[in-house]
């Protein structure tokens, strides 16, 4: 009898498990967990950004106090925006990256190749305080803010006895011939100034000839266009008097020891970002965004600004002695481009600008 009462306990046993019946132990694992489970199963995420003062900034600062709070290690891949997404483009089918950042323009391309996650903004604690002259899509979130503008050598500007820049025109000019910095075309501030002599003279994303025009004159007084910042500061450091370049570069020739002055045309000068986005398909999203996150929190952009970022969220400042270079006056025409405009057009008018302006460099230099 004692054996058959066994037997019948035995078979309840065995038929309330396959119906299903919670395990405590297992409910009160979840329940105390904070972490979701795709988020707990994450313990890394690479990201691809900018190197020099992005880089360090989230290796050295922003990694270590993101993996504390999250158990996430960052991984870093360096590149310009372009270089960035021509990875994201081959790793399409099998992403290896989770956060792709680029310059606005870039990241328009991206969500229009279809390269790039819808990010949920809810995920996103600090997004209600970022400026919104910032912001673009909702693929893609602001996370370090800058200008493109006009910066001079004031000892230079001021033993010479040259004026005051005012314009984007008074770049050309044959007092800079062999003294001038400026950008290439391919990147990112090199076609805002060519769109911006286009805009200064009459012309605009519909009619970018002006800027052309203008930029034939720019390079018979220059020996060379630069491919990036990491050109540019070597020779502003050796004696050129005028560049074009993204404010926190600026910022960093100051740091550097050159006595530069940032200025904003009259005619205005574009409010950009970098913004990070989400790599579609990633497997990794949530902590993605959380990351994503982090990084536009108060103290994330205290620490942007104090290396010569303009911060994205409206109640942290530009430090004392970066505003001094790079700060705006309340009356500096800054605005906000069309990123999807300049996205349109970008490849065609690179092309020209290669091919019928930069043969024109230094043809007044020796004159």
């Amino acid at each position: 009898m004692k054996r058959m009462f066994s037997v019948i306990i035995l078979l309840m046993v065995m038929m309330l498990a396959a119906c299903g019946v919670p395990n405590p132990s297992k409910e009160t694992s979840k329940q105390s967990g904070t972490k979701s489970d795709s988020q707990a199963e994450t313990k890394e995420i690479t990201i691809a950004a900018n190197g020099g003062k992005i880089e360090k900034l989230i290796r050295d600062e922003l990694a270590p106090k993101f993996k504390e709070k999250y158990g996430i290690t960052i991984n870093f891949v360096a590149g310009s925006s372009n270089e960035i997404l021509t990875k994201v483009q081959l790793q399409k089918n099998n992403p290896q990256i989770d956060i792709a950042m680029y310059d606005s323009p870039v990241a328009v391309r991206a969500e229009e190749e279809g390269l790039t996650e819808a990010i949920a903004k809810e995920n996103i604690k600090g997004f209600e305080n970022i400026d919104e002259r910032y912001l673009i899509d909702e693929h893609s979130v602001p996370v370090l803010g800058y200008s493109v503008a006009v910066g001079y050598n004031t000892d230079i500007f001021k033993e010479k006895g040259w004026k005051a820049i005012s314009s984007w025109n008074d770049l050309i000019s044959s007092d800079y011939k062999g003294m001038t910095a400026f950008p290439d075309v391919s990147s990112n501030s090199g076609f805002t100034m060519f769109l911006s002599l286009a805009k200064a003279n009459g012309g605009g994303l519909d009619n970018m000839q002006p800027g052309m025009d203008k930029g034939k004159e720019l390079a018979a007084y220059s020996d060379t266009f630069y491919k990036n910042s990491t050109q540019i500061q070597p020779a502003m450091q050796q004696g050129a008097a005028v560049t074009v370049q993204a404010s926190y570069t600026i910022a960093g020739l100051s740091d550097a020891g050159v006595p530069v002055q940032m200025v904003i045309p009259k005619e205005g000068a574009p409010l950009q970002a970098i913004v990070a986005t989400v790599v579609k398909n990633t497997k990794n999203k949530k902590a993605a965004e959380d990351f994503i996150d982090f990084m536009v929190t108060g103290d994330s952009q205290k620490r942007i600004a104090e290396i010569a970022f303009y911060p994205v969220v409206k109640d942290v400042k530009l430090p004392e002695k970066y505003d001094s270079i790079i700060g705006f006056k309340e009356n500096d025409p800054v605005y906000k481009p069309d990123f999807a405009g300049i996205a349109k057009i970008q490849p065609e008018w690179t092309e020209k600008w290669t091919k019928e302006v930069t043969p024109e460099l230094g043809k007044k230099v020796k004159k």
